[in-house]
């Protein structure tokens, strides 16, 4: 009698052998392939942090090229602004670039001026304690933003903005009696600080009645009688105070 042939076991044997092998190599490609994505997030993590880097370089260029052109403008000017001197009544400036800009104009006299900027005039001005009674400052889309008029006498002046203009200035203590704000958007004079700001005749009919209302304010400001308002919007409802 022949015995069984033990050649299917045998095939048994090397089927699991080329078994385990194949699942080896296939590991093995794994692993590679999650190395080449590994290796292709570290280098696209790195240009991108690259990319930031010449985005802010770039920013700081801007920035620099921004202040020379505002020093070049005011050189251009018949009355240039002069660090020995606080007493600019009177003064016309009218520039396209953006003149002012960051600019740190603490308790002047500017009463009666004229200053005319473009898109970004103003932004990041300081004009505390300055006195621009009856001055005339008008700017381009995103000017005054994040200007500081703290504590100035604004009376009867009229401040001129474009789109997003004054978005996150502050006004903290400023005399508005009888001051004029024109604006020619929506989004202008947004999360305003008006804290104790006296707008008693100011016209503020031009500005939003919803970005009258994002301003902020630690104590109230306030008005009378004669003030102007955007239609829809309620100063004794925003927490305003009437004086008579």
């Amino acid at each position: 009698m022949t015995a069984p042939s033990s050649e299917p076991k045998k095939r048994w044997r090397f089927s699991l052998r080329s078994t385990l092998t194949g699942l080896l190599l296939v590991a093995l490609l794994l692993g590679w392939r999650a190395s080449l994505l590994r290796e292709k997030s570290n280098a696209a993590k790195l240009m991108r942090e690259n990319a930031h880097l010449r985005g802010e370089l770039q920013n700081k260029v801007d920035r620099l090229e921004v202040q020379l052109d505002a020093y070049r403008d005011l050189r251009e000017q018949s009355h240039p602004l002069s660090i020995d001197t606080r007493s600019l009544r009177g003064m016309q400036i009218t520039s396209s670039g953006n003149i002012f800009q960051a600019a740190f104009i603490c308790g002047f006299d500017l009463s009666g001026a004229q200053l005319t900027g473009g898109g970004s005039a103003f932004q990041l001005a300081h004009f505390d304690e300055s006195n621009l009674a009856g001055a005339t400052l008008a700017g381009g889309g995103g000017s005054f933003q994040e200007a500081s008029f703290e504590n100035a006498d604004l009376t009867n002046a009229t401040l001129t903005g474009g789109s997003a203009s004054f978005q996150g200035a502050s006004f903290s203590r400023a005399n508005l009696t009888g001051a004029r704000i024109n604006v020619s958007a929506t989004s202008a004079f947004q999360q305003v600080n008006l804290t104790a700001a006296q707008c008693q005749g100011a016209d503020l009919s031009a500005l939003d009645s919803q970005s009258l209302a994002s301003c902020y304010f630690d104590d109230p400001p306030t008005y009378d009688g004669q003030t102007r308002f955007p239609a829809g919007f309620n100063p004794r409802e925003q927490g305003w105070e009437l004086v008579e």
